[in-house]
């Protein structure tokens, strides 16, 4: 898959679990204030408002706030609010609203209409901010509505390296089905009790198939070095260190199909198995993830998302600066008095590191240096080479180092992708000899099969919404008073239980 329908992906799958979780945050008191990137609003005349479990706000004032132009069209009974290349339209006591970007037209449905109250209208905060994509938040502790113009926070920083290198990559003809094999290590250096310096490794290999909606992996890892440097020092007798490296393999497995929403895995690990005794660990038991319906427990279609996703991801690419803009305005924001200068910091972070203006060519390379300061210290440093070919991006270095007065960190990181062949190297210093090394390497052609996505004939399947359901109604039956437990009575609990 493409580069750039995985970032989409990931950060609808994000927007998306964002906008669940924040469902019942609106029902708000009487006594708002309105913040417009991190000013409040002075409303003189007409004051926002609750109704129906939404948040309203005089029209003008907050929108006048953001640059907007504000017009009456007292003969359709409208409201048009337009700031740049947008235009919004929306009519009393209708939930209809006209929105329009770019010169394209919309019509869309808002789930509360706006009203009129003494000589003042009223729209749904979250609707009409929304529209001019900004940032909406709610802060209950100070009954505050936030609205954060994310666009105005880019500034004046242009995209077009990227947006050349994301085309580029959008353009190339890739593998379908594609096959992957290649090998990862992680090793964690650290003093041990006696204060000696050790080397905790573990390596696996890897290997799949997949297309756009459809993947099989499968991963074997080696715990045996992991194993024997943990036992070195331990009482265990020479049969018990062989029995235990015996066990230190494990390989896991995964079948999935993203078009009917099913994940499967399972995991063979010996070691596993024999700590747990059953199930999890032995390889001939698959559980299933089913996405439609965690998606229906969490109230929203699975079918209908992915429409969603594939519609996005078959329309053309409108550039780095809109989809920052996007991901930046669907965070929900619960700070009046830290929201604005997050977003401000995610902002200038993003052009320091991004931005045309931020790159200095070099031959077929571009580079970035970058100092995070507070106030006239420096407490870290960036600097980043972006390696082209031709018009492709085929490498990232970065090296970043943070002074925070006491032990710091260090992180030097490499990837390089050419269309066949993958790497990666990552190694941070944590200070205190507390190092972290990650390597991979993977080669990608064209794969002869297609994906299998469902378990081997007989094998047997575990549903994790089962295994959820069982364990909901085993709570369903504890004595009241359980959520109040301490750790005596829990420990007394089980014991009877069992």
């Amino acid at each position: 898959m493409k580069v750039y329908k995985k970032i989409v992906a990931a950060l609808c799958a994000a927007a998306m679990m964002v906008s669940v979780l924040s469902v019942s945050a609106w029902a708000v008191p009487s006594g708002i204030t309105v913040q417009v990137n991190g000013q409040e609003v002075p409303f003189t005349d007409a004051e926002p408002e609750s109704k129906n479990g939404r948040t309203f706000i005089p029209v003008r004032a907050a929108f006048e706030a953001l640059g907007a132009e504000v017009t009456w069209d007292q003969a359709d009974k409208s409201v048009t609010a337009v700031k740049g290349d947008t235009t919004v339209v929306m009519a009393l006591d209708s939930t209809k609203a006209e929105v329009t970007k770019d010169g394209q037209k919309q019509e869309l449905t808002m789930d509360v209409a706006p009203y009129s109250k003494g000589g003042r209208t009223y729209v749904p905060v979250r609707f009409a901010a929304e529209a001019f994509s900004c940032a909406v938040g709610w802060d209950g502790d100070e009954h505050t509505v936030m609205i954060v113009d994310v666009d105005a926070l880019l500034g004046d920083a242009t995209f077009e390296n990227l947006d050349g290198w994301f085309r580029a990559d959008l353009e190339r003809e890739v593998p379908n089905p594609a096959k992957t094999t290649g090998q990862m290590s992680l090793k964690m250096t650290m003093p041990d009790a006696q204060g000696k310096i050790q080397a905790y490794p573990l390596s696996a290999t890897f290997s799949g198939i997949s297309t756009d909606t459809k993947a099989e992996l499968q991963m074997e890892m080696d715990f045996a070095e992991l194993f024997a440097l943990f036992a070195g020092g331990s009482d265990l007798s020479a049969a018990d260190k062989a029995e235990l490296k015996k066990l230190s393999q494990a390989a896991v497995e995964t079948r999935m199909d993203l078009e009917s929403g099913k994940i499967y895995f399972t995991i063979d690990c010996p070691l596993l198995l024999t700590m747990i005794g059953e199930g999890l660990g032995d390889g001939n038991v698959w559980y299933l993830m089913d996405l439609a319906k965690l998606s229906e427990a969490g109230g929203f279609d699975y079918q209908s998302y992915l429409q969603g996703i594939e519609e996005m991801l078959g329309s053309e690419y409108a550039g780095f600066r809109e989809l920052m803009v996007s991901v930046l305005s669907d965070l929900e924001l619960t700070s009046a008095a830290y929201d604005y200068e997050m977003l401000q910091t995610s902002a200038e972070i993003l052009c320091a590191l991004l931005s045309d203006q931020a790159m200095v060519k070099s031959g077929s390379n571009y580079t970035v240096n970058w100092a995070l300061k507070e106030d006239s210290s420096v407490l870290g440093q960036i600097k980043m080479t972006y390696q082209t070919s031709g018009d492709r991006l085929v490498g990232v270095k970065m090296e970043m180092t943070i002074d925070d007065g006491m032990d710091g960190m260090t992180l030097k990181m490499n990837v390089r992708e050419d269309g066949t062949n993958t790497t990666m190297d990552m190694d941070i210093d944590l200070g205190n000899d507390l190092k972290l090394s990650f390597a991979l390497s993977a080669k990608t052609v064209q794969a002869n099969a297609q994906p299998a996505v469902e378990p081997p004939a007989g094998a047997q399947i575990v549903d994790i919404m089962d295994v959820l359901d069982e364990a909901s109604n085993g709570y369903n039956d504890l004595p009241e008073g359980w959520e109040n437990w301490t750790d005596e009575q829990w420990n007394a609990y089980w014991e009877a239980a069992a």
